[in-house]
């Protein structure tokens, strides 16, 4: 066996060292013609496979430059964190190189070579095209998974996706061919459904030294011999050393799912049981008080409430413990809404753009999520009366519809409008706050996931900007715990004071009800006393 960091192939005439095209990839991008190589002279053929390297490597060096200055311009860069419509800019252009890798690999390579070919020369060059193909996506993980902010996009924990398929059906498929004949898989690394190709590995074959060589020989043009021998260690090399070096990146920054995490799930079911352990006692905050406060509120408001005597509340900071999105009644929602011009004009055209059989906003809602609309319309009962459900979530069960007591009534609750925010814009927030409905609550509590959710995490990302759409947005306050970027309640409260002395203010205060803690009723109190309840009112921001 020959040591893979010393791959040198020697051959009787010139005694010229091989070296292998890692970098092949790009000659499958113009395949036409090297599926006819037989059919061109060898001077032809050296001169695509070098047009073709060149035109690949240009490609990785653009899509590494694009995702690099969408990192870069991204709203919170410092914190590794990226707004829903900034991982839809770096996925794109992902998703985009993926299928052109993965179709050039799978529609070309494998359909115009046999890998049994009984023509040697012809399985040494189809060995060699791997090896470049292998290589070059080899360098591109490994440059991704350097990142620990751009591997959150893709992570095993995220919701499926074109991006996360590519990179985990190439992913194992580059560490397949880094492994020897009979060297099992890496159990943290997920089997998928599809193989490229059944061809042996550049493990296996670097373990094979004298076939290669054999192989090599068979190369009836001295021309195309002599090229490939300059080349040959090299790339091969170069993919071995870019596969080592990807296994290291995966150990440091891919967690491997944390769904299947067993520390995850105890973690989980510890905060899950704390979640619901308080002491028993009626809230300062009244049903009928709830009742008169929810006059002022509007669909799309932002609520935050504490309840006292949970134990959970030792794992947040300050006051505030939890968030919700408020969406009121069907009936409000629709009066709201679909009575603005803007707002039922912008639904009707993405209706039409989306083949949808709706007109404004509400029957947007219908026709997109008809089962979390059904239940929205059913509501739930409360004190064995039937009651709207005017709240979306995220508690233990997950991103859930709450009712108005349920949500509101506890023992503290201040409650925000994003007054910079058109109708419109408001309205997406509700829409993706009902694409979320139904995700898991996120133990980890890190912005960086959308698969899973705590209730901050639910106001963070459905009041973010999106280019996309145009919608404008919220710049939140954020904090960092162990090096993982979160949002506690109270970030809320210091986006509001951040930007409370900015005439173009994003936040404003409707409602701040305080408990008197003599045991008086709730009333309602000022800015000021609201400025009290914050433990440190330093801008965290970013």
């Amino acid at each position: 066996m020959i040591p893979r960091g010393d791959l040198a192939l020697s051959i009787s005439k010139g005694g010229v060292k091989l070296k292998f095209l890692v970098g092949m990839c790009l000659l499958c991008i113009q395949w036409g013609v090297y599926a006819n190589a037989q059919n061109i002279s060898s001077h032809e053929l050296i001169q695509n496979i070098r047009v073709l390297e060149a035109e690949l490597k240009d490609m990785r060096v653009e899509l590494e430059t694009q995702i690099s200055l969408d990192v870069e311009k991204s709203s919170y860069n410092d914190s590794f964190i990226f707004l829903p419509s900034e991982k839809k800019q770096i996925t794109k252009a992902l998703n985009t190189y993926f299928v052109f890798l993965y179709q050039i690999h799978k529609d070309e390579i494998s359909k115009n070579f046999n890998y049994k070919s009984s023509d040697s020369s012809e399985y040494f060059q189809s060995l060699a095209i791997n090896a470049l193909f292998y290589s070059e996506v080899a360098s591109v993980l490994n440059w991704l998974f350097s990142s620990p902010a751009i591997v959150k996009i893709f992570e095993l924990d995220m919701r499926p996706s074109a991006t996360r398929e590519w990179v985990q059906e190439l992913l194992r498929e580059v560490l397949r061919q880094g492994r020897s004949k009979g060297e099992g898989l890496n159990g943290s690394v997920v089997t998928t459904p599809k193989v490229v190709n059944r061809s042996p590995s550049l493990g296996t074959a670097a373990d094979n030294i004298k076939q290669l060589r054999r192989y090599l020989k068979r190369i009836k043009s001295d021309e195309l011999r002599v090229f490939l021998t300059s080349h040959f260690n090299q790339f091969f090399n170069a993919f071995f050393t870019e596969s080592a070096e990807l296994k290291k990146n995966i150990s440091n920054n891919y967690s491997a799912g944390s769904e299947s995490d067993f520390f995850y799930n105890i973690k989980a079911a510890i905060l899950y049981a704390a979640g619901r352990v308080y002491l028993p006692k009626e809230y300062y905050i009244s049903r009928k008080e709830i009742e008169d406060i929810e006059h002022d509120l509007l669909p799309g408001d932002i609520a935050l409430i504490r309840h006292d005597k949970k134990l959970v509340n030792v794992a947040f900071r300050g006051e505030w413990s939890h968030s919700i999105l408020y969406i009121g009644s069907p009936e409000k929602l629709s009066q709201y809404y679909d009575s603005d011009y803007e707002t039922k004009d912008y639904f009707h055209k993405l209706c039409l753009q989306e083949d949808r059989e709706c007109f404004d906003f509400t029957s947007y809602l219908e026709s997109k999520f008809p089962d979390k609309m059904a239940q929205y319309y059913k509501g739930s009962k409360y004190e064995g009366q039937r009651v709207p459900l005017v709240a979306l979530e995220g508690k233990g069960e997950g991103i859930i519809l709450s009712n108005l007591y349920a949500a509101l009534m506890k023992d503290q609750l201040v409650v925000f409008r994003a007054q910079n925010m058109s109708k419109k814009d408001r309205a997406l927030a509700i829409a993706q706050g009902f694409e979320y409905m139904g995700r898991p609550y996120d133990y980890d509590f890190d912005l960086r996931t959308t698969e899973r959710l705590v209730c901050t995490e639910l106001i963070f990302n459905i009041f973010s900007p999106d280019v996309d759409n145009g919608k404008s947005g919220i710049s939140w306050s954020t904090s960092f715990v162990n090096g993982k970027p979160i949002m506690f309640a109270e970030d809320i409260v210091k986006t509001y004071f951040d930007e409370a002395n900015i005439s173009n203010s994003n936040l404003s205060l409707v409602v701040f009800v305080h408990p008197n803690r003599a045991g008086r009723e709730a009333r309602p109190l000022t800015s000021d006393d609201l400025r009290k309840t914050v433990v440190a009112l330093a801008s965290n921001k970013h």
